[in-house]
C-alpha cells in the first residue's frame, strides 16, 4: 500500500538519520577511548517498540525502526573492543500531535485509497488493520499492553 518514495523518506530520517549522528560522533569516541582520556562512552538510539513488534498499517515506519534496531546491534559488537557500550531505548506510542493526527485521518486515509486497492485487500481487511492498530495503540497509551526487549 505505501509508495516507495515514503519508505525512502522515512528511512532517510528514521534509519539513515541515525546512522549519520552515530558515524559523526564515533571518531571521537574511538578516539577517546584509545588516548585513554574518557573511558565507558555510551551510544543510546532512541528507537521505537514498532521495531520490534510491528503492527499492520504501519510498514514503512516499522521496517525503518527494525533497521535501526539491526544497526545498533551490529554497532555494540563492532565497538566492543573500545569499550563503548551502544544499546536502544524502544519506548511504546506515546499521545503525540502526530499520533494524534495519525488517529485521526486513519479512517478517511483508509476511504480516499483507490477503488483497485480497496477491491485487492478488501475494505474490511483495511479497515480492520486500522482498528488493530488503533486499539494497540489506545492500550499502549493506557498502561494495558508493553513490550520490552532485554539484552
Amino acid at each position: 500500500l505505501t509508495e516507495l518514495l515514503t519508505y525512502q523518506k522515512v528511512m532517510d530520517v528514521n534509519f539513515f538519520g541515525m546512522v549519520r549522528c552515530c558515524k559523526a560522533f564515533l571518531p571521537i569516541f574511538q578516539g577517546q577511548s584509545m588516548d585513554h582520556k574518557h573511558t565507558g562512552s555510551r551510544i543510546i538510539n532512541l528507537v521505537s517498540v514498532a521495531g520490534l513488534c510491528p503492527m499492520e498499517a504501519g510498514s514503512a515506519y516499522a521496517s525503518s525502526k527494525h533497521a535501526a534496531i539491526g544497526f545498533t546491534d551490529s554497532l555494540r559488537g563492532e565497538l566492543r573492543p573500545f569499550h563503548i557500550q551502544v544499546s536502544t531505548v524502544n519506548p511504546a506510542f506515546h499521545s503525540t500531535p502526530m499520533l494524534d493526527h495519525a488517529m485521526e485521518l486513519g479512517p478517511d486515509l483508509l476511504k480516499s485509497l483507490p477503488l483497485e486497492t480497496r477491491e485487492k485487500y478488501g475494505e474490511g481487511n483495511l479497515y480492520n488493520s486500522f482498528f488493530l492498530l488503533h486499539c494497540a495503540v489506545i492500550s499502549l497509551l493506557n498502561g494495558s499492553l508493553r513490550f520490552s526487549r532485554v539484552f
